[in-house]
């Protein structure tokens, strides 16, 4: 009877090997140093299966790829990004849907900035309809502490899936 085996490097199968359909035994086929490395493999085992010395055990799920940070998202994305994430308020958030307001965290960032730069931050607040990742009022956010570039990053990965 002849087998599958499975070529296994630093515990890992690499390849698998069927049976030869003329039933050439491995050492008919392979180098003794080739035939070394393969293991008898049941049914079902395949490249990135793990061996552990003594049986196979399918490869652990692999960690999902992390998530595309956009480049820009919808004013209203933001919005509900910002108070999901508990940085403003849900009444902050529809105020500055419906009028523009600047949420009271925000705008105490914005009053640090030099009073030309403060009253430009407010009106691009006020009228943005895209908010853009690198855009220098984001940066002023993470500057002033509101939050991290990485929980910016988390914001507008949330905000995109809404």
């Amino acid at each position: 009877m002849t087998e599958t085996y499975a070529r296994v490097v630093d515990g890992v199968v690499v390849e698998v090997i069927p049976p030869h359909p003329d039933g050439f035994s491995l050492s008919d086929r392979f180098p003794p140093g080739f035939v070394e490395t393969l293991r008898a493999a049941p049914a079902g085992v395949t490249q990135g299966w793990a061996w552990d010395g003594q049986a196979f055990a399918p490869p652990a799920d692999p960690t999902p790829p992390a998530p595309v940070v956009p480049a820009s998202i919808t004013r209203r994305q933001l919005l509900l990004a910002l108070a999901g994430a508990g940085l403003i308020t849900g009444e902050e958030a529809l105020a500055a849907a419906m009028t523009g307001a600047v949420p009271a965290s925000i705008d105490a960032v914005f009053a640090q900035l030099p009073p030309a730069e403060a009253l430009g931050a407010r009106i691009t607040w006020a009228t943005m309809s895209v908010a853009e990742r690198e855009h220098p009022l984001i940066g002023a956010l993470i500057a002033a502490e509101m939050a991290t570039a990485t929980e910016v990053d988390a914001l507008f990965v949330a905000g995109a899936a809404m």
